[in-house]
């Protein structure tokens, strides 16, 4: 039996009545609103969705299938588990944390952190556009040093103030991996139909890991050539994973089967190797609503290699990963400042986790300037690495 006529005899045994639900189901058709949130769905939709998930599920227990859907001759295997093929849409791991609009705004508009090491400039947008002099030092970007945070109000709806005042009252060191600052100048102009600043400074920052036998052969590689972010490497996706849970262990056949066949990547036509230090989670769900009573609908983490190599361990949060001794080693900015930078790890457990593995970690900066008045931008990138005394050099 086709396996259309098997979803539809199933949406009828559910209790699909055309008689009680039918006038409804032509209503909500007749007034479509498109895929935005809040939209009401169809009754006769809600069970084809039971219908869809119960036959994926019976079909993946009999029949194989390829690994690579877009290769005719792709090898077939027997599904791997529910991750694959690719149509869960409710992370059930996801710690959720519930603001009202205005504990959202002031997460939105929160760039206090931004603000301690740059305010754009208010001159001529054609020189400043040129003008990469007056950008913030980079490595107070990548190396943050807690005691700066002292002057910060971070919102009191916050479950990680005790956590903060804890880093500030140590003055930790933390490094950043993957992440993104951005500036926006105070003057306004009217444009795509809204009020909004006329010019912004991004400053886009990556990070790889690369055999430290293999430093000079990469850094040449990287010195002669121009990288935005998306083209420099380790950026070609392979480190957002849509299909993975957000507190998937590391260790499970889940993670083996998505993330494992990227980890490593090869660079400069098979010369050597860089792995990324992060992976993306993001959030899977079409409820709309959910996404808007989540801190943010995405979390970085330390690539499987660091979080093996420094033993750590899920705390409650979406994001924030312990050492045996609970002691916080890495974290997402958007979850613990409740503002959008990125992942930082503390450095003297980075640094002890390069040196034992021989390995180095290069970062990849890109610093784009745009002004809108003048509808001009410019960019620059710079490389960045430690030396063997530990101090973050940039290029």
């Amino acid at each position: 039996m086709h396996y259309k006529i098997i979803a539809i005899k199933r949406v009828f045994s559910l209790g699909y009545d055309e008689s009680k639900h039918g006038e409804y189901d032509r209503k909500i058709m007749d007034n479509y609103t498109g895929r935005g949130e809040k939209k009401r769905e169809r009754i006769g939709k809600k069970y084809q969705w039971i219908a869809l998930y119960e036959l994926a599920a019976q079909m993946s227990d009999n029949y194989k299938i390829r690994v690579n859907i877009f290769d005719d001759d792709s090898e077939e295997i027997y599904c791997q588990g529910s991750f694959e093929p690719h149509i869960r849409d409710m992370d059930t791991t996801v710690v959720v944390n519930q603001k009202n609009s205005s504990e959202k705004k002031s997460l939105e508009e929160n760039k206090d952190i931004h603000k301690l090491f740059y305010k754009v400039q208010d001159s001529d947008s054609k020189l400043w556009v040129k003008d990469f002099s007056d950008i913030p030092l980079i490595e107070e970007l990548i190396i943050f040093h807690f005691e700066k945070l002292v002057d910060i109000k971070f919102s009191q709806s916050s479950n990680n103030i005790q956590k903060v005042e804890k880093m500030i009252e140590k003055e930790r060191e933390f490094v950043l991996l993957n992440g993104t600052y951005e500036w926006e100048g105070d003057k306004k102009l009217y444009k795509y139909g809204e009020m909004s600043s006329d010019r912004k400074l991004t400053i886009s920052i990556k990070s790889n890991i690369i055999s430290k036998k293999h430093f000079e052969k990469y850094y040449n590689f990287l010195k002669d050539r121009k990288f935005d972010y998306g083209s420099a490497p380790g950026s070609d996706g392979s480190e957002e994973y849509y299909e993975l849970y957000n507190r998937t262990y590391y260790w499970s056949k889940e993670f083996d089967y998505l993330v494992a066949p990227n980890e490593w990547q090869e660079i400069d036509n098979h010369k050597f190797k860089a792995m990324p230090t992060i992976i993306e989670h993001t959030l899977k769900t079409r409820d709309f609503e959910a996404r808007e009573i989540m801190d943010d609908a995405y979390w970085s983490k330390p690539c499987r290699e660091i979080f093996n190599g420094l033993d750590l361990k899920y705390g409650k949060e979406n994001s924030v990963l312990y050492d045996k001794d609970d002691e916080i080693i890495c974290f997402d900015t958007s979850e613990i400042f409740d503002v959008q930078i990125g992942l930082f790890i503390d450095k003297n457990e980075l640094i002890n986790f390069l040196t034992e593995r021989e390995y180095t970690i290069v970062w990849n900066i890109f610093i784009n300037k745009i002004a809108y008045e003048d509808n001009s931008t410019e960019s620059i990138s710079k490389i960045g690495y430690f030396d063997d005394s530990g101090n973050l050099i940039i290029e």
